[in-house]
């Protein structure tokens, strides 16, 4: 029983010193200390820490606090998202959506965004409705784009929510209502998202919604 005792509080202090070493990395990241980031994370991606390798694929693609290298920071970004971590998996998606460190490919990259908006990234979410909206990488299905623009614009993203307002004001997916068109435009105008108060003011004119 003592020997499980003192393997189980090994094995606790190891996960506890790992998260540490993460969470230091990460704090210096978004404080702009690149080589401390750096010098704390990259240990722990080499031991397969999914926050760990999402970060330093961020710094090898920026270079930041190491030489930029799109191909060695989308490597370590697709460990990640096959690791399951949302945001490297958005973040992979972006890549294959614009071709940066990869070949440009629709059909990837909404795959990617799926995997990150079915765990409830917003912004993964908004892109992958867009892609449904335009059928890049996917069949084009209005119903289906805004079905994602809304569950992301619920999440509070800016864009969605102006873009949800769109899709009332123009009937495109959904049942035109200059009500809910509106409201949403306002939810957007509010999070400073521009062309929504523009729009807004159109249907305050016109006596629209």
């Amino acid at each position: 029983m003592k020997t499980l005792i003192l393997l189980i509080s090994i094995i606790v202090s190891s996960v506890s010193l790992a998260f540490a070493d993460t969470n230091t990395g990460v704090i210096a990241y978004d404080h702009g200390d690149y080589e401390l980031a750096m010098k704390e994370l990259q240990p722990e991606a080499n031991k397969q820490d999914s926050i760990a390798m999402y970060y330093v694929g961020l710094m090898y693609i920026y270079g930041r606090g190491v030489d930029k290298n799109l191909q060695t920071g989308v490597d370590w970004i697709t460990k990640a998202a096959n690791a399951g971590l949302s945001d490297a998996q958005l973040s992979l998606g972006y890549r294959y959506d614009i071709g940066e460190g990869v070949t440009q490919n629709y059909v990837t990259a909404a795959e990617w965004y799926k995997k990150a908006a079915l765990q409830g990234n917003a912004i993964a979410q908004y892109n992958l409705g867009l892609m449904y909206s335009t059928g890049d990488g996917v069949n084009k299905d209005q119903t289906q784009g805004f079905d994602w623009l809304m569950r992301s614009a619920k999440q509070g993203y800016p864009d969605a929510m102006a873009s949800v307002g769109w899709r009332y004001d123009s009937g495109t997916g959904v049942k035109q209502d200059y009500q809910q068109a509106a409201i949403w435009y306002e939810k957007a105008a509010n999070k400073g998202v521009d062309w929504a108060m523009y729009n807004l003011g159109l249907m305050y004119e016109s006596g629209d919604g």
